[in-house]
């Protein structure tokens, strides 16, 4: 369950902040990416449904990050049509569409998909990645000799909805397992005679109804009473060769059978069931989606483990909780239940001792709240008239600022109080803010501001950090726990300036652009001024670099400039985000030069798609340049230009490199810009 966790984290959060900045890109456009399904079961089944569900549920978020996918889906259908001809059918079919169709990566649902992807993929589509979800009985040895295979297997817990069962049916001496005699349904017997034996030694007796004869399994259910359990495996195909769905044989079985049953796939789920260890369609689809999209970022499928267990999950179908009166609060923690009526006069009952208990004490009170009614009034007013000036104390003074300087509010503050603190210093404002605010109005410039603050301010503080000034159009940020988090706001910063972006254009307004710059390094951080009037604030060297840094976005062309501390800070979880090194800069005011790279990520599918691909020529270039070597290195950079015409980056460089060829002879050389602006 960790694996699966931490694999949903890479996928949902990277995918969607910066999967644009890596697709390839050919000939000028986003090249579309192909990716085939092959079920092996047919178009309408729950199962097959529920995993379409899943594998869409991704491919959106792929699509949302700004990869163009296209996904094909192949039924085998392989629950209605057994025969080996028609496995030789559908070879030949997909042989002939395999001359026209190519994939980046196949994904084969249930176990025939897998098997016959096993033995036919390299003949029919070459070496091409195959992740394979919902397989009940895989063995290592399958892959043995096998290259480019991962996926996720769909193991149904016997013993978590057994160990269930007996604990809210104590009473229970039979469990009867119903299912068919297909090869799938053999192999589901198999693996629940393995896991019932413990139980068999305590004297559980387990009937096994698997012989596909659906008429007579009914029989015998009808008949059971109290002490008795149903355990539903699959069934599709009687012993006359009838085919059903899930649900259609669930029907047959169950009609008016009054013994409990449990059960392990979802699709039961309101069709008879009272719940049981389930697995989930969805999430299978979804999960081997997941492992496609890293392929399709190009991660290196050996590097994507199988997830060797399932996501299941206990869940339960309320109207059958009430028919078998189990009280579902006996139910295991973190348990789904669906179909659960919920009413106001139901939540008010289910309090009750609890209600009557707080009036008899209200009503015991009302005599002595009459006689202090005066005083509590009173006192009432001073403590909300208190929690009042607090709040509004809190939105000049972040909280944050005071937690960092260990006052429990703003009345605890004194001036002079400060600690020092390595923190990461975080500056933002808009682009050609003056150019802006020269077409609006005094209230159009307020109303513009406001707007545009609203939306990138909660971002500060949903990655841990807070705002310590609001300078403008400028804010000025201290993230104090650690760098990456700045990383993670500049990011979703800049995506959320997209959206914003698209308000206005609706509302006929012209965009608008940021440039975000930061640094990490210890920071005094406490109150100036004097007794009637202070303030709190940051001194220290590491702001006025971050404030510079900022000032270079414009100049480089970028969206985000960090320092190398910074980079540092972050530490090995650097390799997540996409970097260039712009080089070593002398900054106004300052006198050492430092390491400044750009962060790629942020910047629309494009434009960050060119500044990769150009990345190992553009940081060449700057090496030669820093060696002196101004020929090779405006040679690298004519060469990114070539690619990326509007590298504002390179295009500086390569002035510098004509302009200072001619005032240096390399003895003095430093390697460093001096960008004397802000």
């Amino acid at each position: 369950m960790i694996n699966r966790r931490v694999r949903s984290v890479l996928i949902i959060i990277p995918v969607i902040i910066f999967f644009s900045s890596i697709i390839p890109k050919e000939s000028g456009a986003i090249r579309m990416r192909n990716v085939l399904v092959l079920h092996s079961y047919h178009i309408g089944l729950s199962w097959t449904e529920r995993i379409i569900s899943g594998v869409e549920k991704s491919v959106a978020r792929l699509r949302a990050g700004g990869m163009k996918v296209h996904v094909d889906y192949e039924y085998m259908d392989t629950k209605r049509f057994v025969s080996p001809d028609h496995y030789q059918n559908l070879f030949k079919i997909y042989k002939e569409k395999s001359k026209k169709l190519s994939y980046d990566v196949i994904i084969a649902v249930d176990d025939n998909a897998l098997n016959f992807m096993l033995k036919y993929r390299d003949e029919l589509y070459g070496k091409v990645p195959v992740v394979f979800c919902g397989i009940n009985f895989f063995r290592d040895s399958m892959l043995k000799g096998k290259e480019l295979y991962t996926g996720v297997l769909e193991a149904f817990d016997v013993n978590s909805t057994i160990d269930l069962a007996l604990k809210l049916h104590p009473d229970t001496k039979n469990f009867y397992v119903i299912g068919d005699s297909s090869t799938s349904g053999k192999q589901n017997v198999l693996y629940v005679e393995s896991a019932i034996k413990p139980y068999e030694k305590k004297g559980y007796r387990f009937v096994f109804l698997t012989d596909g004869d659906i008429e007579k399994a009914h029989s015998t259910l009808l008949k059971l009473g109290k002490g008795n359990i149903v355990l539903a495996l699959l069934f599709n195909r009687d012993s006359r060769g009838n085919f059903y769905t899930y649900e259609e044989s669930m029907e047959q079985y169950l009609r008016n059978v009054k013994a409990p049953v449990y059960s392990f796939w979802d699709f039961y789920i309101g069709h008879g069931i009272t719940g049981g260890m389930i697995i989930s369609g969805e999430a299978q689809g979804e999960e081997a989606a997941n492992m496609a999209g890293l392929i399709l970022m190009g991660e290196r499928i050996g590097d994507i483990p199988i997830l060797r267990e399932s996501p299941n999950r206990f869940m339960f179908d309320y109207p059958y909780l009430v028919k078998n009166g189990i009280d579902p609060r006996k139910l295991p923690h973190e348990s789904i239940i669906f179909n659960k009526p919920v009413t106001y006069f139901e939540r008010l009952w289910e309090y009750r001792m609890v209600i009557m208990i707080v009036l008899i004490i209200i009503f015991s009170l009302i005599a002595v709240i009459v006689t202090l009614s005066v005083n509590i009034i009173k006192r009432k007013k001073l403590q909300n008239e208190l929690i009042i000036t607090n709040k509004s104390f809190e939105r000049f003074v972040p909280h944050e600022f005071l937690e960092n300087l260990q006052r429990e509010n703003i009345l605890d503050v004194e001036l002079g109080d400060n600690i020092q603190k390595d923190m990461t210093v975080f500056f933002t404002d808009i682009r050609s803010f003056t150019t802006l605010s020269e077409k609006m109005t005094p209230e159009e410039n307020f109303r513009f501001l406001n707007s545009y603050l609203k939306i990138v301010s909660p971002i500060i503080r949903s990655h841990s950090g807070f705002i310590d000034k609001y300078i403008g159009d400028a804010i000025m940020a201290i993230f104090p726990v650690k760098s990456e988090d700045a990383v993670r706001a500049s990011i979703e910063m800049h995506h959320k300036v997209i959206d914003y972006n698209l308000e206005r254009g609706r509302a006929g307004y012209d965009p608008i652009n940021i440039g975000i710059g930061m640094h990490f390094g210890s920071l005094m951080m406490g109150t100036i001024g004097e007794e009637e009037r202070m303030e709190g604030t940051v001194i220290s060297d590491a702001v006025n670099l971050a404030s510079r840094l900022e000032g270079l976005t414009k100049h480089l062309g970028a969206k985000v400039i960090i320092s190398e501390d910074t980079l540092k800070n972050i530490g090995s979880n650097s390799v997540k985000y996409n970097v260039r090194y712009l080089g070593k800069v002398v900054v106004k005011g300052k006198s050492e030069p430092v390491n400044i790279y750009e962060l790629i990520d942020g910047n629309n599918a494009s434009v960050s798609e060119l500044k990769l691909k150009s990345k190992k020529l553009f940081e060449k270039g700057v090496n030669f340049y820093q060696a002196a070597d101004f020929f090779r290195a405006a040679d690298s950079f004519e060469k990114v230009l070539k690619i990326n015409s509007s590298d504002i980056a390179a295009e500086f460089y390569l002035n510098e490199c004509r302009r200072d060829k001619d005032k240096t002879d390399g003895t003095n050389w430093q390697g460093y810009l001096n960008i004397d602006m802000k």
